[in-house]
């Protein structure tokens, strides 16, 4: 019987939220350190006085519980002020925020808020507008408005732009169809430390599209991405381990991982043993 891995490649399209107020890209998602009460006091005072990076940081704290009660509508409400004074960071927040929050979001003014961030270039926004063109969210649908919103973002260096593109190449979705340039953008974004993109890549290896077949290069990547949690990552390398393809055999990691798998939503058809056949691509949409 032809062996297929339990392979999945996720179609991200995800919009990414800008933390530090005055990052250099790609941003490292850590969140700042928990605000003391005299921090938070002097952050404050100095949104109320109209500074729009405090204002922006505050909206930080609100957003996620950061020495404060986790507040949405506070969060909103001092992202807009910092919006309206042209933070693209702001901006950029803003629209996600409306975007999770409300169960029934205007996403006319979700795109507004990211194209004014994505018009100031910065990358997280242009990923973002490009993600609403290609769900046709606020906007038609539009596949290559999508691709050069995330072309754009990808240049900057940002890895969920880059995986975004890749993912319209694999796909030939807005661009004819290329796997050598999707692997050449998820290898940037790997590289990077995207673990949906080691994921990615580990596929693109195991099948052997856009590269050489080479499991034990699928194993590589798919190791990388399962430690930082990614649940098609688990699941394939689970696979590996205990068949003792492009890695040592070994049948307790082999259900350790995928136990975490399915702890993250991914439960596969059958026990290890039955993962002789199985689809080869399953679409996901995240954010």
């Amino acid at each position: 019987m032809r062996r297929v891995f339990a392979v999945v490649i996720a179609v991200v399209l995800m919009p990414g939220i800008v933390i530090p107020a005055c990052a250099q890209f790609p941003v490292d998602a850590a969140l700042p350190a928990p605000y003391s009460a005299k921090k938070l006091q002097s952050l404050r005072h100095r949104a109320e006085d109209g500074n729009a990076a405090a204002q922006f940081s505050l909206g930080l704290a609100y957003a996620f519980g950061n020495g404060v009660e986790r507040d949405p509508a506070q969060a909103a409400a001092w992202y807009r002020r910092a919006a309206d004074q042209g933070l693209p960071e702001a901006q950029n927040n803003l629209g996600l925020l409306l975007l999770g929050e409300d169960a029934s979001p205007d996403d006319r003014q979700v795109v507004q808020w990211f194209r004014r961030a994505a018009l100031e270039h910065l990358p997280s926004a242009e990923n973002n507008l490009g993600w609403m063109y290609a769900k046709g969210r606020g906007v038609p649908r539009d596949d290559a408005e999508a691709v050069r919103w995330y072309r754009r973002s990808a240049e900057h260096d940002y890895a969920l732009g880059q995986v975004n593109l890749a993912v319209m190449y694999f796909h030939g979705r807005g661009v004819p169809q290329d796997d050598l340039e999707a692997t050449r953008l998820f290898a940037r974004a790997a590289k990077s430390g995207s673990g949906v993109a080691q994921s990615a890549l580990g596929l693109l290896y195991a099948l052997g599209r856009g590269v050489g077949k080479d499991v034990t290069q699928a194993a590589h990547w798919w190791e990388r991405a399962a430690k930082q949690g990614i649940a098609p990552a688990e699941c394939n390398l689970a696979v590996l381990l205990h068949r003792g393809v492009g890695v040592t055999r070994d049948h307790a990691a082999a259900h350790e991982w995928l136990a975490r798998a399915a702890a993250h939503g991914i439960v596969p058809r059958g026990d290890l043993d039955g993962l002789d056949d199985y689809t080869e691509i399953l679409n996901l949409t995240a954010f």
